[in-house]
């Protein structure tokens, strides 16, 4: 599905992404207490910590969450889209 939604995306040689320098894409944050009264707070169907803690830093943040796994898709008010390339087998 995702060939055909995004053709131009998959047909771009990979390159590796500069973890850190004034160029880098990502940044590490730390787990505040804000983070985690949100993540306590989120109306999620399931109590899995690292799931709450990072759609709680997205929304925290105002990132947006990256996810193959359903649960976390569409919650509301975090700005979510699914990875397409990955998946989540069921446990």
């Amino acid at each position: 599905m995702a060939e055909r939604q995004f053709p131009q995306l998959l047909d771009r040689p990979r390159k590796a992404l500069p973890l850190d320098g004034p160029a880098a894409p990502l940044r590490g944050t730390s787990l505040t207490h804000e983070i985690v009264l949100a993540a306590h707070q989120l109306p999620l169907p399931h109590r899995d910590p690292a799931n709450r803690f990072l759609a709680a830093t997205a929304q925290v943040m105002d990132l947006m969450l990256v996810t193959s796994d359903d649960l976390l898709l569409g919650l509301g008010t975090i700005r979510t889209m699914k990875n397409w390339r990955a998946t989540v087998r069921p446990a």
